[in-house]
């Protein structure tokens, strides 16, 4: 990694972290998100039992709506990557730096995804230190359940890393803002997804494994079209 990709980066992540509006935002939905997972947790184990293999269960569901957050978390950057440089009438001034397209599309996308990592690592922390002192159930009895572990390990934060490259490739071409809509939108299916792996008996592991195969491909695919398709010249050319 060289040092002009991560001076990028760490412009990005100072510039929007500076705003005491972004971590009041955040810190709203990191408490938003993690009630709503709380909440849908604590009526099934009120239902089930807090048994290990009941609370398993639910986060194989719940998880994909705790991904809104850190979703949401990144999204204020990828989403905003060059519409935000438009408006600051600095757009110009970085692409007419002695930097390769592949830099700047790179260090965007990684201040992005260090947002969104972050973000989950919260929301993780939120989720999973209720479940250990509210039922007793360690980190270690979750996550031995192999489809839980795909879900949170894998697919989770393989989701976040795609939509991210996806809303900053789209914001790189056109100048509006309402791409992170796809990103919530696309929480919202894999998380239907799981409540009808759930309601058909589909089996957890062979499902969430195969998820994980498939989105793999698919983040190295976005990868290779944003650094590609990434074009300094139609940038300067809109502004």
């Amino acid at each position: 990694m060289d040092s002009a990709t991560l001076q990028i980066t760490r412009k990005e992540l100072s510039s929007y972290y500076s705003n005491l509006g972004t971590i009041f935002r955040n810190a709203f939905f990191l408490v938003l998100f993690g009630a709503l997972t709380i909440y849908q947790l604590t009526r099934v184990v009120a239902q089930y039992g807090s048994t290990a293999q009941v609370i398993t269960a639910s986060l194989d569901v719940l998880l994909a709506l705790a991904a809104i957050f850190p979703v949401n978390m990144a999204g204020g950057i990828s989403v905003m990557a060059f519409p935000v440089e438009r408006d600051q009438k600095t757009l110009e001034y970085l692409l007419s730096l002695p930097l390769s397209n592949r830099q700047i599309f790179l260090g965007k996308f990684l201040a992005a995804a260090i947002a969104g990592i972050a973000g989950m690592a919260l929301m993780y922390l939120v989720v999973f230190g209720f479940i250990t002192l509210n039922y007793h159930v360690s980190l270690a009895d979750v996550l031995s359940d192999e489809a839980v572990s795909i879900m949170a390990l894998a697919i989770c934060p393989t989701l976040v890393i795609m939509l991210i490259l996806l809303t900053i490739i789209v914001s790189s071409h056109i100048s509006a803002r309402e791409t992170y809509i796809v990103n919530i939108f696309s929480v919202f299916v894999l998380m239907g997804m799981n409540i009808a792996v759930a309601t058909l008996n589909i089996d957890r592991l062979e499902f969430n494994a195969g998820l994980a195969v498939l989105l793999v491909p698919a983040v190295l695919a976005l990868y290779v079209i944003g650094t590609r398709t990434f074009n300094r010249e139609s940038l300067i050319k809109n502004l």
